[in-house]
């Protein structure tokens, strides 16, 4: 069982991402677009997924891999 960090702009879309993650036996944590990169610190996920359309997510993606260099990073469209 992974924990994994959602990051997304748009409810809908961050819950079916949860969803989906729960269905397989994940455990799913979510953050806004620039939270992302303190939520990581603070709850240790094993791998963020950034949805497509969030806010700054391609900065997100880049802060991530910057500051948490072994945390797989999924950009998902």
């Amino acid at each position: 069982m992974a924990v994994a960090l959602v990051v997304g702009d748009r409810p809908p879309q961050a819950k079916h991402l949860c969803d989906l993650l729960v269905a397989a036996g994940h455990t799913p944590l979510t953050a806004a677009g620039v939270d992302a990169v303190t939520a990581i610190a603070q709850r240790h996920p094993d791998v963020v997924i950034a949805a497509a359309g969030t806010d700054g997510e391609l900065e997100v993606v880049r802060e991530v891999r910057r500051r948490h260099p072994l945390v797989p990073v999924l950009a998902v469209t």
